[in-house]
């Protein structure tokens, strides 16, 4: 495995020694399990964004603020705008 050095704010490094003499276990194995799940949440989150269903979502949302704009009125009912989205 490959060594790499990294910069840990002094509060996270005090609070992950606490931790590992708590639970006997390495500082490396816990950051190593803390990254490799930031870095699944942050795969998730941007799959998410890249789904079809987001992207209609967003279609819906930029429909409607379009919508509104272009109304130019002071009452703006959401829900006749989403029954037009869906048309």
């Amino acid at each position: 495995m490959q060594t790499d050095t990294l910069e840990i704010r002094p509060d996270i490094r005090a609070g992950l020694h606490a931790l590992a003499e708590k639970t006997h276990r390495a500082e490396a194995d816990m950051l190593n399990e803390a990254l490799s799940i930031f870095l699944e949440r942050e795969r998730q989150a941007i799959a998410r964004t890249q789904s079809e269903s987001y992207q209609s979502t967003q279609a819906l949302i930029d429909h409607i603020k379009n919508r509104r704009v272009s109304r130019d009125i002071g009452d703006f009912d959401i829900r006749e705008a989403i029954e037009e989205g869906r048309d």
